[in-house]
């Protein structure tokens, strides 16, 4: 989480009040450098699941879109290729909740109040533990694309305003035991 664009997470002051856990400028092409050079010659350097809770991170930046950087192709569906998925943003993420009674203004996430980090939190939850979530329990064969329809509806309408993306695989479950099998578009194994 922290305050982005585009092409570029910007930095500033570390702070946990306002959720800014980001101190320093990383743009899209850098993180594409890390990703490319921490892979071998003789893998595959797309990372596997991502989700970038920052403001226009699916939109397409000056160089590279944040989507590229870490390796996700739209079209995979088609293809017979590794699969991975993402969750962008296409407007403002607003990241705590707001109130202003004097203006008579209200911003949060679902009911009762949320911020983006407990959002975040649930949608990491939803898509390990899946349909029916249990303390210590896990079913991580949930697609991606249910834990983004669980969270949109617990949490909206804020989390539409947000213009949330999924990118990739919207078949990817968290688990990559079948991962094998999602390369030959053998989707039965995942709960969607």
């Amino acid at each position: 989480m922290g305050h982005g664009n585009g092409w570029m997470i910007c930095g500033g002051e570390f702070s946990v009040e306002w959720l800014n856990y980001v101190n320093r400028k990383i743009t899209s092409q850098e993180m594409q450098d890390w990703v490319m050079t921490g892979s071998r010659a003789d893998k595959r350097w797309r990372m596997r699941k991502i989700a970038l809770w920052t403001c226009w991170s699916a939109r397409r930046g000056a160089y590279s879109s944040w989507y590229e950087a870490f390796g996700i192709r739209p079209w995979q569906m088609n293809t017979l290729s590794g699969k991975n998925a993402g969750l962008f943003f296409n407007e403002d993420l607003e990241f705590v909740r707001y109130e202003n009674k004097s203006k008579g203004e209200v911003f949060f996430y679902g009911d009762p109040p949320a911020s983006v980090a407990e959002v975040a939190a649930f949608f990491e939850k939803i898509w390990l533990m899946g349909e029916h979530p249990w303390p210590g329990g896990a079913d991580p064969n949930f697609s991606i694309q249910f834990a983004f329809n669980v969270t949109r509806g617990v949490f909206n309408p804020a989390f539409d305003m947000a213009g949330p993306v999924l990118i990739g695989c919207p078949y990817l479950p968290f688990a990559g035991v079948y991962d094998d099998e999602l390369m030959k578009n053998d989707f039965r194994r995942v709960k969607p």
